[in-house]
């Protein structure tokens, strides 16, 4: 007992224990109460541990004109961290990276689109920027209070919101369009002009792009059809006044991610990201 505390001891120390200016992203599980209600532990396990492995990525290859390596973009992931608080989520990545931005909205988009083919589950959360700590289970810092207050005051919806100004921010400072993922993942919402995560349209673009053979093609199309058949049901089911809007915001949201899909599908090869991860390109 005495040699594991003073092994935690060492790990402590070694660890520099001071704030680091990150982007951090709170995301909040929708319907997890439900979810614990109507599920075994082992399902519930799975879901975390699938949330776990959504930022688990490694980079193959790279395209040759591209600027940035595979060695870059891998170190950039591995310093991405996730924790789980009951049925939050907290990522981080350091925002002086190059692509840093980019990164943490592939992982959301990756996270939101794994857990619902997987689960049925959506979320809903705020990504804020500054002074930020993780080590094992411990997070803690401004930025992270600042994600949480702009999930649960503003977000409302499923959906994954930032300000203009950290946009404009991160495309000043560190932005790299050889690693583009913000033109196929985040929109301007009309109603308050909150920035958001635009999964639905990245799944459309990216996913649509590598379903290859006709397997992987019916998988996407069975994907999409069980996003609609969500929304269709709980419009034609929810009483809730607080729970309907949510599927209100959706069902306009995938009307416009079918929209801009198709605007944009003739552009795809012209515009496509330069990069592969886990074995598929993107």
């Amino acid at each position: 007992m005495i040699d594991k505390v003073n092994e935690m001891d060492t790990a402590n120390k070694a660890k520099k224990i001071e704030y680091r200016d990150c982007y951090v992203a709170f995301l909040d599980i929708l319907g997890f109460k439900e979810l614990i209600k109507t599920s075994e532990c082992s399902d519930i396990f799975n879901l975390m541990e699938d949330c776990v492995n959504s930022c688990k990525f490694y980079i193959d290859d790279v395209s040759e004109t591209s600027r940035i390596t595979k060695e870059y973009l891998n170190s950039v992931f591995e310093e991405i961290t996730l924790n789980l608080i009951s049925d939050s989520v907290v990522i981080s990545v350091p925002s002086d990276r190059k692509c840093s931005l980019d990164v943490l909205v592939f992982v959301i988009c990756s996270l939101i689109i794994n857990c619902f083919k997987n689960y049925g589950v959506l979320f809903r959360g705020g990504i804020s920027k500054g002074d930020f700590f993780a080590f094992e289970n411990k997070v803690y810092g401004p930025a992270l209070n600042d994600a949480y207050l702009l999930e649960s005051q503003n977000a409302k919806f499923p959906r994954v919101i930032f300000t203009t100004e950290l946009l404009e921010d991160y495309l000043a400072k560190n932005f790299n369009r050889d690693f583009n993922i913000l033109s196929t993942a985040i929109e301007v919402d009309k109603n308050d002009y909150f920035n958001f995560v635009d999964y639905l349209f990245f799944l459309m673009h990216q996913g649509k792009a590598n379903a290859k053979t006709e397997e992987q093609k019916e998988e996407f199309s069975n994907l999409i059809d069980k996003f609609n058949k969500k929304i269709s049901d709980e419009l034609a089911t929810e009483k809730n006044p607080g729970v309907r809007e949510k599927y209100v915001w959706l069902n306009e949201y995938m009307k416009r991610a079918k929209k801009s899909a198709k605007k944009r599908a003739k552009k795809r090869d012209s515009e496509h990201t330069a990069f592969a991860h886990n074995g598929v390109t993107l």
